[in-house]
């Protein structure tokens, strides 16, 4: 399970009261940053992690973490040419650029998702549903796109009553305001209920956006780097 998390806009990430992230002693932790730094700008970042502890004997629940990542297949612009406009280009880049494992994760995602991945269409939505393998007290929420995203929505559905909450949304989205939504009184679902994350996305963004004024216009599949995109629901709860 994610410890925690930071995107820009997230500052402090401080928990619902009498909830923390359980770290046994001895535990190590993996930490993994993204920079983007454009051609021509100064090369240099800094970064600090701090935890804030909970006292001994307190009684906190343990926080974790559920992902909902959904799939990406956004085709270039009617405008837009060049050798990565293909599908099967886009993930041959993909793969030289991080690895292999990461040109697979899109077709898991199809599989994960109830797509087909031997035949995928491309969209400007992307939605994946999860259906809770067991009862589950959710806290709040936090969605995450990277630069060609227009909206996201974060959404819980109780099967029992049919009613729906949403856990987070945005109707314009903000890269640089990614902010936890948390519920004033966690919602106490259900094994069976289910969370759905929607994106919607807008490619014609990469002509105004200055994180593309270098890079040549290409298919985008779910990925890491700057010109790839994400949908993705993060959401904290406990049992």
């Amino acid at each position: 399970s994610w410890i925690s998390f930071w995107a820009p806009g997230g500052d402090f990430k401080e928990y619902p009261a009498n909830t923390g992230m359980k770290i046994k002693a001895g535990a190590q932790f993996i930490l993994q940053s993204h920079f983007h730094v454009r051609s021509g700008a100064q090369k240099s970042a800094s970064m600090k992690v701090a935890l804030s502890l909970a006292p001994t004997g307190s009684k906190t629940s343990e926080l974790k973490t559920l992902l909902i990542a959904a799939p990406i297949e956004l085709a270039c612009t009617a405008s837009e040419k060049g050798p990565l406009c293909t599908r099967d280009a886009a993930l041959a880049d993909l793969a030289k650029r991080s690895s292999t494992k990461a040109s697979l994760q899109e077709n898991t995602l199809l599989y994960i998702c109830g797509k087909d991945p031997r035949n995928p269409v491309a969209s400007n939505t992307s939605e994946c549903t999860s259906t809770l393998s067991s009862a589950t007290n959710i806290y709040g929420a936090t969605g995450h796109m990277h630069q060609l995203g227009r909206t996201i929505n974060i959404t819980y559905l109780n099967k029992t009553t049919g009613a729906s909450t949403i856990l987070s949304t945005r109707d314009l989205w903000d890269f640089d305001n990614q902010k936890t939504d948390w519920q004033s009184k966690p919602i106490q679902a259900s094994q069976g209920d289910q969370i759905k994350v929607t994106c919607t996305y807008d490619v014609s963004l990469r002509s105004k956006l200055p994180e593309f004024r270098d890079l040549s216009p290409n298919y985008v599949v779910w990925g890491e780097g700057t010109r790839d995109e994400m949908c993705l629901a993060i959401v904290n709860y406990t049992n």
